[in-house]
């Protein structure tokens, strides 16, 4: 007699697991609907359309030339990149070493009578050294100024995070923030004083006159000179202390001048690439644009700023070889005789009077010619990278 009030759902067949109460429609009524109803034309049309539209909005259909133009960009970033870090690296720790240890050698011979200010003269000079001594003479010390370069990136580092100092160049012009980042580096650079004098002792020292010293013997000295200990303890020995102020100015000094020429030839060399690009005249690629005036623009800051400041680098360099009881290679004959350091300067402006009158004013120039060989090399080795890089990028692209 119930028969006629049963609905129709109700007469289908059902499991003994189903519940009384859940009938396909209510089931259905309770799952999530889904964002877009695909059209059922057919199982397959159905299908078909929803991997299509799925696939449309996970993964676009791209170009293939596309995807080669943008790897190849990726590609030839990346060697232009490995190409401007080599060179610097070169230009800066490997090349300019022998230079180097030449013109220290030249700046604190005060008893030499030839001034080397020119490139030839600093070459001969090379190949004697190299004709006697043998190649050793060219890169003694090199392995102390390299770990000397990393204590200083540390240093710099842990200054910058423990006094909350910026460190880097602040690319904005900020007083506040130039100031801050200044005595970032004044902090790094007069703790570097000692191992600084300990590593021109090393580098001007004669191999006729003394053994090879160890991996680790710059920082040992280092902190001798610091603590004064088992050092000679000579009355021409100036303290530590006293050594501390004109090292800072000098090197902050060299910094300010490397930044300022490096941001005008940065910016003219971006001016002229504008004026080319404009003319039709200028084919390079986009890499090349950013990466090589950034090069040549660090170069060009380098040398200007070390130029300016030579006559004062001349100074420091005289006052922290002093008493240290180091014996040279003859400047006048390279590589068969040495010489004695014997100076008696009290201060810097001693010694800048004391070489004014019995040098000259030339006598704050010794070994210039070993700067200009040195940039000299720098320049031709960024060049030859330029060009090599320009010729690589013709025969990818």
């Amino acid at each position: 007699m119930l028969s006629g009030n049963i609905p129709p759902e109700f007469n289908t067949p059902r499991s003994p697991s189903s519940s009384l109460f859940t009938t396909p429609n209510r089931l259905h009524q309770q799952l999530p609907t889904p964002q877009r109803q695909l059209p059922m034309v057919g199982l397959g049309d159905g299908i078909e359309e929803q991997r299509n539209d799925r696939f449309e909005a996970e993964e676009p259909i791209t170009n293939p030339d596309d995807k080669y133009e943008s790897n190849l960009r990726s590609n030839i970033d990346n060697i232009a990149s490995i190409s401007v870090q080599s060179a610097g690296f070169l230009c800066d720790h490997i090349l300019s070493h022998p230079c180097l240890i030449i013109r220290r050698q030249c700046q604190i011979s005060h008893t030499a009578v030839s001034y080397h200010m020119q490139p030839f003269s600093a070459a001969s000079i090379l190949l004697s050294l190299n004709r006697q001594q043998g190649l050793s003479s060219w890169w003694k010390g090199i392995t102390s100024s390299l770990i000397l370069r990393g204590l200083q990136t540390a240093t710099e580092r842990f200054s910058s995070e423990t006094l909350k100092l910026p460190l880097e160049f602040p690319i904005i012009l900020n007083l506040q923030s130039i100031i801050k980042h200044i005595a970032l580096k004044s902090i790094a650079t007069g703790i570097q004083v000692p191992f600084q004098c300990a590593l021109l002792v090393e580098l001007v020292q004669s191999e006729l006159a003394s053994e090879n010293p160890g991996l680790f013997d710059c920082l040992r000295e280092g902190f001798y000179r610091m603590l004064s200990i088992g050092i000679p303890q000579t009355s021409r020995l100036l303290p530590i202390w006293s050594l501390i102020l004109p090292t800072v100015v000098l090197e902050t000094t060299r910094y300010l001048l490397y930044k300022l020429f490096s941001y005008i030839t940065s910016q003219f060399m971006k001016q002229l690439n504008k004026k080319r690009k404009s003319r039709n005249t200028y084919h390079r690629n986009e890499a090349a644009d950013r990466y090589f005036p950034e090069l040549v623009a660090n170069l060009i800051g380098r040398f200007m700023s070390d130029l300016i400041v030579y006559p004062m680098d001349t100074v420091v360099a005289r006052l922290q070889i002093q008493g240290t009881r180091s014996i040279i290679d003859s400047m006048d004959y390279p590589g068969l005789e040495v010489v004695p350091i014997n100076t008696r300067y009290l201060g810097v402006t001693d010694c800048l009077r004391t070489v004014m009158k019995s040098e000259g004013v030339y006598g704050l120039y010794r070994g210039l010619g070993c700067l200009l060989l040195q940039y000299c090399v720098n320049g031709l080795i960024v060049r030859a990278t330029d060009v090599l890089y320009f010729h690589l990028y013709d025969a990818i692209v």
